[in-house]
């Protein structure tokens, strides 16, 4: 009975862990906008890849399902932006919201904050994780955002007991080979992953798009007074540009405050 308590205690203090802190910024009152521009990824992993796959993903969901947005295609905003020389998303902060927004003709920004993702294997565990942000910003009000931590766990407990019984005995070569057999198993199902798929945290990718679309705010494409307002705003900027002044909208100055949220994680243990 003692062994099997052991084994409960380790897999609890492994799959254990509270929700995340994050400072943000806090979501300004306003409205939502119309047309969009996904902005490439702000990827703080070293996967390269990640940061453009979950990327994709979003703009394919709106394909899908605009939410009553216009979208702009992904390649065309690529292509104003490098224009200016920003190839990367860590490169978007040389531009502020209103530039960017007048650069690209847009008054909806997308931003996708790409905080952790990859995988952890250990005997008889198995772990799956992404850990990304999005911000929807009207010119230069945070008007929306969802912080998304998916982690998905495959847990062999029938290979823990049998290890944990094998080192009471005295037989420290079957339990290695216990931990061995778990850790190929798990090998072998992230290499078919990746093998069958553009990325091998794909499914943990479309279950953030999923959580992420669940409840993401419907635009304002069908809103005639508001599509007034927004080239308003867009042809001001535009004169601002042309005149080499200091791009400004009068009800765009506000002051930014940051809060400090729990990010909540989400996703599947199999034991």
């Amino acid at each position: 009975m003692k062994r099997y308590y052991i084994v409960t205690l380790l897999l609890i203090v492994i799959i254990s862990c509270g929700p995340k802190q994050r400072v943000i910024q806090k979501v300004q009152a306003g409205e939502v906008p119309a047309k969009l521009a996904i902005l490439p990824s702000i990827n703080l992993t070293n996967d390269v890849l990640g940061g453009f796959v979950i990327r994709n993903l979003v703009h394919h969901q709106f394909s899908l399902d605009s939410k009553n947005y216009s979208v702009q295609d992904v390649a065309y905003t690529d292509e104003l932006l490098i224009s200016r020389g920003i190839t990367d998303g860590v490169l978007l902060s040389a531009l502020s919201n209103l530039e960017l927004c007048q650069l690209l003709g847009v008054d909806g920004l997308v931003f996708i904050d790409v905080y952790e993702m990859g995988m952890k294997t250990l005997p008889f565990y198995h772990s799956r994780y992404v850990d990304f942000q999005v911000r929807l910003f009207n010119f230069n009000r945070l008007v929306w955002q969802k912080p998304i931590n998916i982690a998905n766990r495959v847990m062999y407990i029938d290979g823990a007991i049998d290890a944990v019984n094998a080192i009471s005995s005295g037989d420290y070569t079957k339990a290695l080979t216990d931990a061995g057999v778990s850790v190929g198993i798990q090998t072998a199902v992230k290499l078919g992953i990746a093998t069958l798929m553009e990325h091998e945290l794909k499914p943990e990718f479309l279950m953030g798009v999923e959580e992420l679309f669940r409840d993401f705010p419907y635009g304002n494409i069908n809103n005639q007074n508001y599509i007034l307002k927004f080239n308003e705003k867009l042809n001001l900027l535009n004169q601002q540009k042309e005149a080499k002044a200091d791009l400004f909208l009068e009800d765009e100055n506000f002051e930014v405050e940051e809060v400090l949220v729990d990010i909540n994680e989400s996703g599947i243990t199999v034991w």
